[in-house]
């Protein structure tokens, strides 16, 4: 695969979304500032572009003037809002065990972020590292206090809720946000590595989690989609929450996957398909959902999908089930 398409999950966003309703802001207005579409103010499991929900993270930062926003958001918030992660380490049986679920967790969130323990004469070092080139670096630092968000809640699972850590690591020399809150006033700070990372002590490491049960290391949770492999895949997952937000086309395609339009018709081409299959999964598996819902009529389908009337839409779902909508429904949708 050529270029990769960075995603997030959705449930990354309730954190956040948490804050900015706390302090009354515009949330709406945020998300389609930053290219998203309102309803994912509503729970969901599936992927965002990755660029636009940093842009989003940076829309909430500048909207209630808050540096650390992000970084609130995320320690504040309850387990159940924080990603696939927050529910999971509370209940693994030791603090090492509770890292290693947040390392497997996050990539699956994030899989742009790669999360690990290291071990060196002083410290274990709790660490990230991104495969997300840069390019704007006021959305990123706010990802960027996401990631410390939830390192930091794991070892406090253990640690308790007022631990600091003796010494922390941050990617840009701009990070100094860390030094201005509270959680990190006391540490060590080191700028400009290849990583984010915290200082953990040894003796930390075998503590007992409160809520701790003796079952697996990493206890099993709600099984949710993982990103695709392969690059037609990809583009679906971070085109369909953008339908009916935006027209889908080839170039907006291309601006996601961060190249040019007829790159990325070869690119998929050599994926023996083409940006129109693409498209078409996308018309078709949204249009199968929204038949489920019984309330919904089909000119109310078709104006959603973007169709200039019913009969087109009817057309092209007959190209791909061939058969009429309505008859799908009552045939699959609503038994």
């Amino acid at each position: 695969m050529h270029s990769p398409i960075h995603l997030i999950r959705q449930a990354e966003l309730r954190a956040p979304l948490a804050l900015l309703r706390a302090r009354a802001a515009p949330v709406g207005e945020i998300l389609v500032r930053s290219g998203l579409p309102e309803r994912l103010q509503e729970p969901g499991s599936g992927f965002v572009p990755a660029r636009r929900l940093l842009d989003f993270l940076r829309g909430g930062a500048l909207t209630l003037e808050m540096e650390d926003f992000t970084f609130r958001a995320v320690l504040q918030a309850p387990d159940s809002q924080v990603g696939s992660w927050g529910e999971r380490i509370g209940r693994c049986w030791r603090l090492r065990d509770a890292l290693h679920c947040l390392c497997l967790q996050i990539p699956e969130d994030a899989p742009f972020d790669e999360l690990g323990v290291s071990y060196a004469d002083d410290y274990a070092w709790l660490w990230r590292r991104r495969h997300l080139p840069p390019k704007n670096p006021h959305a990123e630092r706010q990802g960027e206090q996401y990631v410390f968000a939830a390192m930091l809640r794991a070892l406090r699972t253990a640690a308790g809720l007022s631990w600091t850590p003796p010494a922390v690591r941050a990617e840009s020399a701009d990070s100094d946000w860390l030094l201005r809150t509270d959680a990190f006033s006391e540490s060590a700070a080191h700028f400009g590595g290849d990583v984010i990372a915290i200082a953990v002590p040894y003796d930390l490491l075998d503590l007992r989690l409160p809520r701790a049960t003796p079952t697996d290391p990493v206890p099993a949770g709600e099984e949710l989609p993982a990103a695709a492999t392969d690059l037609a895949g990809l583009l679906q997952q971070a085109l369909t929450p953008l339908l009916g937000v935006e027209h889908l086309s080839l170039d907006l395609a291309a601006e996601i996957a961060e190249t040019s339009a007829r790159s990325l018709r070869r690119w998929l081409q050599e994926e023996r398909t083409s940006f129109r299959a693409v498209l078409e999964r996308i018309l078709f598996e949204a249009a199968e959902e929204r038949l489920r819902e019984p309330t919904l009529s089909i000119a109310d389908i078709s104006a959603e999908l973007g169709y200039a009337n019913e009969a087109n839409f009817t057309r092209a779902f007959k190209r791909w089930t061939g058969e009429a909508p309505n008859a799908y429904r009552h045939r699959r949708c609503l038994h």
